[in-house]
């Protein structure tokens, strides 16, 4: 029983952690339309790859390239952004279909 208990805690730390997650910090490095590449100012997070969604200004999006320190990012939002803007995104929720 004490076993299942020490499972079950661990669990919902590792989860509380994952979803509690710190924004990631970056700079706004260039925007072509709806995509904005962004300098990353902090460190990066093992889940900041290809076709991960995010969620930045309020809005979400999906990475579309990763290359070192710089990411581009797919997202609606970026008309609200500006060259030179700190931004802070974090992990999005992946979508489950119909």
């Amino acid at each position: 029983m004490i076993k299942h208990l020490s499972v079950v805690l661990m669990l919902l730390v590792f989860t509380a952690a994952a979803v509690f997650a710190a924004p990631i910090p970056g700079k706004v490095a260039a925007i072509d339309g709806k995509k904005v590449q962004i300098t990353l100012t902090g460190e990066t997070e093992d889940w900041v790859k290809k076709n991960a969604p995010v969620k930045i200004k309020g809005g979400t999006g999906t990475i579309t390239a990763v290359e070192g320190k710089k990411l581009t990012i797919t997202t609606s939002k970026a008309s609200a952004m500006k060259v030179g803007d700190e931004v802070t995104f974090e992990k999005g929720r992946t979508g489950s279909g119909c």
